[in-house]
């Protein structure tokens, strides 16, 4: 029966997990590029309710469901859930207070559990060493991770393999919910220079070996799915940058520093906190505290990592001096070098272009999602203003004023 199948198919999961952890397999990119990247068409999102994760929770963790809330996500589900405070995982003897993200993987990530494996590594790394971030829980059977597979009525998608974690929820406000402010902006790119450097000392064979469409050495992939974009002149603008991405970029993208990255340093994962004495003003004096959503971990450039926070101030609030101060604050703890400021810009306006197409594709496969146009609300306007400004100017007010922060 079904129920027998599904059983199977966990217990042999946990075989093959534990065999990739004993014989230090991983895959490498040479077995996924074929299939890790998404193709027209694809649907990758898992389809499941709320009503279903209590029954799974119990039975892979052991833990009982008090509340339940769906959250916005890309590809994948999540899911956050509060639990009674008694256990009956031997792995997790203490409860986390604050609830658990109950996340469900998309079905084309879901096929290299190396990778996640990875994911779940660099966040057990960061959190040893002090920062805030979600941590992996482990199954009744000692296992971050474990595979689920979907009801074969429940949708296109049904039927496909899921690997499904459970991660500690972290508390506090995202960035995409305060005031930005130059402050802030500053702090986020101190925050992102000191986690690359933390991280120098992370190393993992699957996210080393990772190639995807969202990291930024893979933009002209974009290409495939630039079609959804009907209105001329955003069609105009994004050939245009990633035309200039193929010119500056590519040419130089061997001889740029790298190292393991984040991936998403964004509005939507940047945490806030308000400073101490500062929480009951009408203007709290936030600083970054923390980073949520492992998913898009790779070894990339650093500059392209930088490109990612820079494009996400614009895409809040298109005002050039918001971006010059993570630029600035990144810069205080690890500066540029000529070569990073050659291709700033490009990779600006690149990584624009990655999220304004992709998300436009991602919505036109799920036009209920209002969190997959977030970007476009102010990007299309932030590219168009970039490129029609030219790099030199935007450079040297980037410049300027990261080096007016540096002497203050």
């Amino acid at each position: 029966n079904k129920s027998t199948l599904k059983e199977w198919q966990t217990a042999l999961f946990i075989i093959y997990i534990k065999f990739i952890k004993s014989n230090k397999l991983e895959m490498s990119d040479s077995s996924t590029t074929s299939d890790g990247f998404l193709k027209p068409g694809d649907t990758i999102k898992p389809c499941m309710s709320e009503s279903d994760v209590p029954q799974l929770l119990r039975q892979l963790y052991g833990l009982e469901t008090e509340t339940i809330k769906s959250l916005v996500s890309y590809d994948d589900l999540n899911f956050l859930v509060k639990v009674s405070p008694t256990s009956h995982n031997p792995h997790i003897r203490t409860v986390h207070p604050h609830g658990y993200v109950f996340k469900v993987l998309n079905s084309m990530d879901s096929q290299f559990p190396a990778l996640v494996g990875g994911q779940n590594a660099m966040m057990l790394y960061l959190s040893e060493r002090g920062y805030s971030c979600p941590v992996p829980q482990k199954t009744l059977t000692g296992e971050y991770m474990i595979l689920h597979q979907l009801s074969p009525d429940d949708n296109q998608n049904s039927g496909k393999t899921h690997i499904v974690r459970l991660l500690s929820f972290v508390p506090s406000k995202m960035l995409y919910h305060v005031p930005i402010t130059n402050s802030i902006s500053y702090d986020a790119g101190r925050y992102l220079a000191e986690m690359q450097q933390q991280l120098q000392g992370f190393s993992n064979d699957a996210v080393s070996s990772r190639q995807f469409i969202w990291m930024m050495s893979q933009t002209l992939e974009v290409r495939k799915f630039v079609h959804v974009i009907t209105d001329p002149e955003k069609s105009s603008n994004v050939s245009t940058a990633l035309d200039n991405w193929q010119e500056i970029v590519v040419p130089l993208m061997d001889t740029l520093p790298k190292g393991s990255v984040h991936g998403d340093f964004n509005e939507q994962n940047i945490l806030v906190t308000a400073a101490e004495g500062t929480e009951n003003q009408p203007q709290p004096t936030y600083t970054v505290t923390g980073v949520i959503d492992f998913g898009d971990v790779s070894v990339s450039c650093y500059v392209f990592d930088l490109s990612i926070a820079v494009m996400a101030m614009l895409t809040m609030v298109n005002r050039t001096d918001l971006a010059a101060s993570v630029i600035a604050g990144y810069c205080s703890r690890r500066p540029l070098l000529q070569e990073e400021w050659d291709v700033l810009w490009e990779c600006v306006c690149g990584r624009l272009c990655v999220s304004l197409v992709m998300g436009a594709y991602s919505h036109s496969k799920d036009p209920g999602n209002s969190y997959l146009l977030t970007t476009s609300k102010v990007g299309w306007t932030a590219l168009q203003s970039l490129l029609k400004e030219g790099k030199n100017s935007i450079l040297q007010q980037w410049r300027t004023r990261a080096e007016a922060q540096a002497q203050e």
